[in-house]
């Protein structure tokens, strides 16, 4: 095996091995935010790789061509800068549907399991708001609160990250 041959067999053969490695990465990863960051080895590393174990071919075959070396920079360039613009987006887009923060969920869920079981507040003549309306709610019971949906949750979440940014 001459050394033309292994310049283009080492990064052709590399960048395979990173195909493979992302392949079982993504199999493996537990969610889908997860997958679209390993999946962005593939621009990134992988086909960088092939291009340069392609120009080194030609380069070996042919000679130097200064037209595929400008395409091939070209290439790995472009590549690199569709992959970080991508990801980000797929990874802003996955995450502002996919997943929200539970840290805040939970907080805002015992929040309002504090406010029911909060006992209502008494009138000033010393007579339960309920009895001087002319309600008959019992004693011990719990006002209901209205449930929000995940939509709902989901905008105060985003509130509440924006306010902690500012």
């Amino acid at each position: 095996m001459s050394i033309s041959e292994m310049l283009t067999l080492v990064p052709v053969l590399a960048g395979v091995v990173a195909f493979v490695l992302c392949a079982v990465a993504v199999w493996r990863a537990p969610d889908a935010l997860s997958r679209a960051n390993v999946l962005s080895i593939i621009p990134g590393v992988a086909l960088p790789l092939m291009i340069m174990g392609k120009l080194f071919h030609d380069w070996s075959t042919v000679g130097f061509d200064a037209h595929d070396f400008v395409r091939a920079v070209l290439s790995i360039a472009g590549l690199l800068v569709v992959v970080s613009v991508a990801s980000f987006t797929m990874g802003r887009s996955i995450y502002g549907v996919s997943v929200e923060d539970a840290r805040i969920i939970k907080r805002e869920q015992a929040a309002r399991d504090k406010q029911q079981d909060a006992p209502e507040e008494n009138t000033p003549d010393g007579g339960d708001q309920q009895a001087a309306k002319g309600g008959s709610q019992p004693e011990g019971a719990k006002k209901q609160q209205p449930t929000l949906s995940p939509q709902e949750i989901a905008e105060r979440v985003k509130k509440k990250k924006k306010r902690k940014m500012k």
